[in-house]
């Protein structure tokens, strides 16, 4: 395995990405990398923020063909931010090679008129959500004849109860000789029984040194009642300036919270699955330009956030899901970021703390004993 982008990925990509001042790759890419450009089937395991979007785009690049004008990989995403992401990395990449690899995103809920004049001009990868896929496929507008890769990005949540039967319905209707590649944060035995449906003789790759909670996050609590849970998130807020990401169990509570802190002088906005495209787009780049220091989200919304100086996280609402907690907490971080994570806890919530710290060997401490 390289331990270095050219002798990794060729002198072409290592050049663009250091002009990014990305230079040595991270243990995912190490480890992914020459098993995707293989075409084995992998279930890769590493936690957020260690790269592994360019841990299948590089492999998805290196072995495209980009003089056949045909869909050649497809990027299965569970949010619309996610796929932006995804779409943005891609295209930074087709922009620095000057190859003239094609990205189109492909989303249920916008209007498909857009997308079709997407397709019209053959992008070389698909990335979006397996329900519009599907119908585009079916309306015969797309063809997956020529796809050998399909990624699915946040597999843990594509591979729920809801979603899982459009992505095997999805993967059916291309070539046997297919490649998948299953990433994730965590990967819950259910997941990954489900992908062992349509994959073959998968690879496991694991980044030991990063799967579960980086050691460099730090965690504490602060016991309240439910009434109190506002007035001890403004204390924190008043009391740091950090750029934070207040979690919210209930989404519909979202934009009352969001209001509540903008009244009491705190800039922030809410980002819901329930704001349309437009509206998340723009609550997403006050919180990265500034302009509102607080993003109130839901665990959906923030799936795959990659916001840079993030440095606190704030549980308003402990998450029953251990995995959920561990998503949250990787949201800050990045690149060995000194963080901390806040959880707000009622007595009935305080039984989910013991369960976090058993599974990711962390320690929550109490406000008292570090200073929030």
């Amino acid at each position: 395995m390289g331990n270095d982008f050219e002798q990794l990925a060729g002198v072409e990509i290592s050049t663009v990405l250091k002009t990014r001042g990305i230079a040595v790759p991270t243990v995912i890419q190490q480890k992914a990398i020459p098993f995707m450009l293989d075409g084995k089937d992998i279930i890769a395991r590493s936690n957020t923020g260690t790269g592994k979007t360019l841990a299948y785009l590089i492999p998805i690049f290196m072995k495209a063909d980009v003089s056949h004008n045909a869909a050649q990989a497809i990027v299965l995403t569970p949010t619309k931010e996610l796929v932006a992401q995804v779409c943005n990395e891609a295209k930074k990449l087709a922009n620095g090679l000057g190859n003239g690899m094609r990205t189109a995103a492909v989303l249920g809920g916008v209007n498909i008129i857009r997308q079709l004049e997407m397709l019209k001009e053959k992008p070389h990868i698909i990335v979006g959500q397996a329900s519009r896929i599907l119908e585009l496929i079916e309306r015969k507008k797309l063809s997956v004849h020529y796809c050998k890769t399909i990624v699915l990005d946040e597999a843990d949540k594509l591979l729920a109860r809801d979603g899982a039967n459009d992505i095997i319905m999805l993967v059916k209707k291309t070539q046997k000789d297919r490649q998948i590649a299953m990433f994730s944060a965590s990967l819950p035995m259910r997941a990954v029984n489900v992908g062992m449906q349509f994959m073959k003789a998968p690879i496991t790759v694991n980044a030991e040194e990063t799967v579960g909670i980086p050691q460099h996050i730090e965690h504490i609590y602060i016991p309240a009642v439910q009434r109190d849970k506002i007035k001890v998130l403004r204390r924190i807020l008043h009391e740091r300036k950090d750029k934070s990401l207040i979690f919210v169990n209930n989404p519909y509570t979202l934009e009352a919270i969001s209001s509540r802190l903008n009244f009491h002088g705190i800039k922030s906005k809410a980002l819901h699955s329930g704001k349309d495209g437009q509206g998340r787009r723009e609550a997403i780049a006050a919180f990265k330009n500034g302009t509102a220091r607080v993003l109130v989200a839901s665990d959906v919304a923030a799936r795959g956030l990659d916001i840079e100086g993030l440095t606190l996280i704030i549980n308003l609402d402990a998450p029953e899901r251990a995995a959920d907690y561990q998503h949250r907490a990787g949201r800050a971080g990045r690149a060995g970021e000194k963080s901390l994570v806040v959880t707000i806890a009622t007595t009935y919530e305080m039984r989910f703390l013991k369960t976090y710290e058993k599974n990711y060997g962390i320690k929550i401490f109490a406000e008292d004993d570090r200073n929030v």
